[in-house]
This record gives structure tokens, sequence and C-alpha cells, in this order.
């Protein structure tokens, strides 16, 4: 009841849960139906669709037919309405890797130690970055596991900046590979001299080469020290 009086009269809080029942609606913390009304405040789910090895890489627009967390705090944040997207093209942008978005331990704010207009006219993403509580996730970038909040905080930036990252064409993506392919062996012959050219010769060819050399520079000797003007 607390927790729902002070959304009430924030007026500006937005709730996750990771249940939702058949009709799509929030299994919000056990609460009554209508209480969610009366918090004036709204429930996005916070689940993530994930790739292989649990890599969470994309956004989904809604999930069991509730709008994800990320877009109903963009929808709260920006008062409009975010339009539908495809999950399979909806990647999210990280700042960086995790610990890049500033975090506050919750006992610090609790006290007020902190510095004055930190929050101002923030987003701000509560929940839970121990390993302990084990909601931390591989992520498209760095090689630690993120947190939650963490993930959740890009996920509204990226949906507030309007998607701003998204899949290449398939042929683009061939080309790509092809070019990477070459990048290796174009890099080799640019490091060797300019107008030189390696060439491999049988062991007993090279002698025979060089025999013949050796005869032909002892000739053009022996003419140069015969000769006489």
């Amino acid at each position: 009841v607390l927790l729902l009086d002070a959304a009430r009269a924030a007026g500006n809080v937005v709730f996750a849960t990771t249940e939702v029942n058949e009709d799509g609606e929030p299994k919000f913390v056990g609460v009554a139906q209508g209480s969610i009304e009366y918090a004036r405040t709204a429930v996005g789910n916070a689940n993530f669709e994930t790739d292989p090895g649990g890599i969470i890489r994309r956004l989904a627009y809604g999930i069991d037919r509730l709008p994800s967390f990320a877009v109903t705090a963009a929808e709260r944040v920006s008062g409009q309405r975010v339009e539908s997207f495809d999950a399979d093209d909806a990647w999210v942008d990280y700042f960086g890797p995790a610990g890049t978005i500033p975090t506050y331990p919750l006992a610090r704010v609790a006290k007020g130690d902190f510095k004055r207009g930190t929050f101002r006219d923030r987003i701000v993403v509560v929940g839970a970055s121990a390993p302990s509580l084990q909601d931390l996730h591989p992520v498209s970038f760095g090689n630690e596991e993120m947190p939650g909040p963490e993930i959740q905080a890009n996920a509204i930036a990226t949906v507030l900046k309007g998607l701003p990252l998204s899949s290449v064409p398939g042929w683009l993506n061939l080309i790509l590979v092809i070019v990477l392919g070459m990048l290796s062996p174009i890099r080799r012959l640019a490091t060797q001299s300019p107008g030189t050219l390696r060439v491999r010769l049988p062991v007993r060819g090279a002698r025979d080469v060089l025999r013949r050399s050796d005869r032909r520079a002892l000739s053009a000797r022996r003419f140069r020290a015969g000769a006489r003007p």
C-alpha cells in the first residue's frame, strides 16, 4: 500500500513485472485489481527475448501481450505513443559495457548521500545489481555480464532515440564477408617491397641458374680484360 501511495504522489512511476496472465495483464506484487489505476502508473514487461547463449541484443515491443518496460517507460517520459516495431530489427543501442551508466546504492540514496540535483530531469531505474540476486545477463557489448536495471536503462534510451540501429540487408552482409576475406592477402602484398617478385625454383634448377650466371659473369670479365683500344 505504501508503494502505491508513493507512486500516486510522484505521478511519474512505471512498474516492471516478469509475470503476465493469459489476458496480458500483469501479475504485480499481488495487489488488488484497480490498484495500478489508483497509483496513476503503468506496468511494463521486463523480460527480454534472448539470442543463443542467453545474450540480450534486441528488445521487443511487447511480450505476452504486454508492452515492454522500455516501451512503457519511454511513453511515460515522452508523453507520446511508441509505434509497434519488430523485435528482429530492434537492436539495443548500448552506451557501453557494464558499469557505463552511473549507479547509486539505495542505502546512500535513502540517507541523502548524493550530490544535489543528481536525479533531476533524469530517468531513474530502480533494481538489483548484486550477483547474489541473479539479475546479471550477457549482452552484446563487452565481455562482462550486465545488471538487469542497466540493460533496461539502455533499452529505454534506445526507444527514446527512435531505435537508431537496424539490421543490414543480406546482400550487404555477403559483400562485407568477401571484403574482409580479402584484407589479409592485400595486407601481405602491401608489406612487400615495391617492384619485388618472389619466385621459388627447385633446388637443382636454382643451382643450374646460378652456374650459368657465374659463367656469363666470368666471360664478361675476360672480355673486358682482353680488350684493347
